[in-house]
C-alpha cells in the first residue's frame, strides 16, 4: 500500500483510519486494525521503519506488517507510507516477509 500521513500525528491512528476505509472485510463491520506496533528507526534524518501486527476486526484473520518512511519523500507536513502487511495463514511468514520489505526498500524519487 501507498498512503500519506500527517508527520505530526500519531502514525497508528492514521494507519488504522487508512486500513478501516479502504480495506474492508467481507462483512460490514470487518476491517484492518493495528493490533501491535513498534517504531524502528532504521536510518535516522533518512527513513523510519515501522513492524507490527494487524487484525481484522471482527473477524480472525491477521499477520504482520512492516511500513517504511522515506524521510526523502516528505513532501511539508505530509509523509509517504510504503506498507507491505502479508496474510499467509498455515506457513511461515518470516521469509515471505522479508522478502516484501526488500521490495519496498527500492521506492525511488521519479525524476520530472
Amino acid at each position: 500500500m501507498l498512503y500519506t500521513i500527517n508527520k505530526e500525528k500519531n502514525f497508528r491512528q492514521q494507519r488504522d483510519s487508512v486500513m478501516q476505509r479502504n480495506i474492508p472485510g467481507e462483512r460490514a463491520g470487518m476491517y484492518v486494525s493495528t493490533a501491535i506496533v513498534e517504531r524502528e528507526e532504521v536510518r535516522p534524518g533518512l527513513s523510519t521503519t515501522y513492524r507490527g501486527l494487524w487484525e481484522m476486526r471482527n473477524d480472525v484473520m491477521g499477520g504482520p506488517f512492516v511500513a517504511y518512511l522515506p524521510t526523502k519523500l516528505a513532501k511539508g507536513n505530509r509523509q509517504l507510507v510504503v506498507e507491505a502487511f502479508l496474510f499467509a495463514p498455515g506457513s511461515k511468514k518470516r521469509n515471505l516477509l522479508r522478502r516484501l520489505e526488500a521490495a519496498l526498500y527500492t521506492i525511488q524519487k521519479p525524476n520530472m
